[in-house]
């Protein structure tokens, strides 16, 4: 890895708790220039983070686009965290589209991968999460248990940028005043303010202020409460995103309704319309309009309220179209882990190569393809070679399998150096491999350069002193405005392969 690249992740990761700015997403184009686009672990350090910073910047469906293909990435061990960081950002998005059986399960996967990879840091702040959660649900005290396994496994605050047994000790004062527990909360509230002194406050300010005014309130502190009231607004004004803090808006708005306090709500809600205003999603814009008819309920005319309603029933259709599309991507990544059995099945048949062959293995040269794809513009057209030898069961029964992967050996030898960097190669099953071109400016030469494989295939083996004849037949697809996913691109492929099957076997034959 060269000094730059490395330079540029450091940079990369360190942005991920920095203000964004318009220079944020330019770093990742950057980065993208120096990697190599074969390399899976590159690939997937660059999804991860653009899939975090549209996260950041409220557009879920590109984070979540982002982020169920660094799932689908096949890593080293070094880089498996970042699938525990993508399950973590997925469960955040489901859990702030109110779909939270969605949302605990990606949590529950984060905290799984955490725990094998032994890392306190996100254990810590994974058992916060799925507190959160809980406590949205009114499971109180699922949700103090979890924060005491946070606060367990929290690193000491000189060994992280954050002091999060700040923020987890906040949050669970809030919920001893939330259950009542008086004693508690106190306790939480001494904690707090003797580690509140030790740091600086602006990062906490939402955790801590949410817990600060709930204690004013039980302690009628009347002053403490305004201050905190005061700390909490202005801190929007220094936060590099509403979305990230918005549970805790949303929690104190909930209890200053419900405790009729009207000017502290209008205040709140205030700043949550103007701060949902500036982000291209709806369901902080829906919630904020649900507690805005409970304040028009409590402290305005009918008409008020009604008029809030119809803005509700306006919106609802948006809205749920938001959750639909955030259902979808999950669907479609349970299908994925369906079809791998399991997490552990699926890592342990993502190592990178085939180990016969030493070719791409089939799940890295489909998540190569399909990330070529996302860059093929409509002028540019990718092919798709599918080569299967002919009767090679045979050759397996007569010669016994030794010889056969020996066939399966020299034929994978044949198409690697063929093709040496100007395409992927993989082998996709027992006598099946795959070839794949990012760009092919000239259709009859990659006809031509099929045509020429075929008979290198079958003249290599016959000099390897093996008393069969080797052939293969060839199928080829090339992409269309139609045809330009890794599914539709293999399918025609493969329609293309049964014709050259069905055709006489041991020849070319094309399906555009």
């Amino acid at each position: 890895m060269t000094n730059d690249k490395f330079a540029l992740m450091e940079q990369i990761q360190k942005q991920r708790f920095l203000p964004i700015t318009d220079r944020t997403d330019s770093l990742y184009e950057q980065y993208y220039t120096l990697i190599d686009a074969h390399n899976p672990d590159e690939l997937s350090f660059l999804l991860f983070h653009r899939g975090e910073y549209y996260f950041r910047i409220g557009n879920f469906e590109l984070a979540l686009n982002h982020l169920t293909r660094c799932l689908s990435a096949p890593k080293q061990d070094s880089f498996r965290y970042l699938d525990a960081l993508s399950y973590n950002i997925i469960g955040l998005i489901y859990s702030l589209l109110e779909l939270h059986h969605i949302s605990l399960s990606y949590l529950l996967r984060y905290k799984s991968i955490c725990s094998e990879l032994q890392i306190a840091r996100e254990t810590a702040i994974c058992n916060a999460n799925l507190s959160l959660i809980y406590s949205e649900l009114d499971s109180y005290d699922i949700a103090v248990e979890l924060l005491d396994k946070a606060i367990c496994c929290a690193p000491d605050s000189r060994e992280s940028d954050y002091n999060l047994r700040l923020i987890f000790h906040a949050c669970r004062g809030s919920l001893y005043c939330k259950m009542g527990d008086k004693s508690s909360a106190l306790a939480a509230y001494r904690t707090t303010r003797a580690m509140q002194q030790e740091t600086h406050a602006d990062f906490y300010e939402p955790a801590v202020s949410n817990f600060y005014i709930r204690i004013a309130y039980l302690l009628k502190d009347h002053a403490l409460l305004q201050e905190n009231l005061q700390n909490l607004l202005m801190c929007d004004a220094r936060a590099s995103t509403f979305l990230e803090v918005s549970h805790f808006y949303f929690n104190i708005c909930r209890f200053f309704l419900e405790h009729r306090m009207q000017a502290e709500s209008k205040a709140i809600l205030d700043l949550i319309e103007a701060s949902a205003a500036r982000l291209p999603i709806c369901c902080l814009t829906y919630r904020q309009l649900i507690s805005r008819a409970t304040y028009a309920r409590l402290f305005s005319s009918e008409d008020e309220y009604l008029d809030v309603c119809d803005a509700i029933m306006a919106l609802h259709p948006r809205y749920a179209l938001e959750q639909h599309r955030a259902k979808l991507y999950s669907l479609d990544y349970m299908e994925h882990l369906h079809r791998t059995k399991s997490d552990s099945k699926m890592y342990l048949e993502k190592s990178r190569l085939d180990p016969l062959t030493g070719l791409l293995n089939k799940y890295t040269i489909q998540f190569l393809v399909e990330e070529n794809l996302t860059k093929l513009t409509p002028e540019r057209r990718s092919a798709m070679l599918l080569l299967d030898l002919d009767h090679f069961k045979q050759i397996n029964d007569t010669l016994g399998h030794l010889i056969g992967d020996s066939v399966i050996q020299q034929t994978a030898s044949v198409i690697r150096n063929f093709f040496k960097d100007s395409a992927l190669c993989g082998r996709i099953g027992g006598d099946e491999f795959l070839v794949y071109f990012n760009d092919v400016p000239d259709r009859s030469l990659l006809i031509l350069q099929a045509e020429i494989l075929r008979q290198e295939i079958s003249s290599d083996a016959s000099r390897q002193n093996i008393d069969t004849k080797t052939q293969v037949s060839i199928g080829i697809a090339l992409s269309s405005e139609q045809c330009r996913t890794y599914k539709s691109l293999f399918e025609a492929a493969d329609k293309a392969l049964y014709l050259a099957k069905t055709d006489g076997r041991n020849r070319v034959a094309v399906l555009d």
